[in-house]
């Protein structure tokens, strides 16, 4: 599988498994995790997660599930940002 195809999976996971937590605490907060799920996986390059991933395995780290959503991780704090600079600042870029 390549590696943007992991980190996909990785990002996923991780967010199913949010999803069933914040639907677990309200039913009427499925749209708002099928909006973050868009959000999030609707597109994109990878490139800061591919670059963390080189990056580790460069200095040493072995290929494993763990170092792949560790990177796919940078996806969900890149997307937190724009979140925060696009909605809660209210940017007009």
């Amino acid at each position: 599988m390549e590696l943007k195809d992991r980190i996909d999976a990785a990002l996923t996971a991780f967010l199913d498994r949010q999803a069933a937590v914040i639907c677990g605490i309200d039913d009427s907060l499925e749209a708002y995790a099928d909006a973050v799920r868009s959000f999030v996986l609707g597109g994109g390059k990878r490139v800061r997660p591919v670059f963390a991933y080189w990056g580790a395995r460069g200095a040493g780290l072995p290929d494993s599930d763990a170092l792949v959503a560790c990177v796919a991780a940078l996806e969900r704090l890149q997307a937190s940002a724009l979140v925060h600079d696009d909605l809660i600042d209210g940017s007009d870029t």
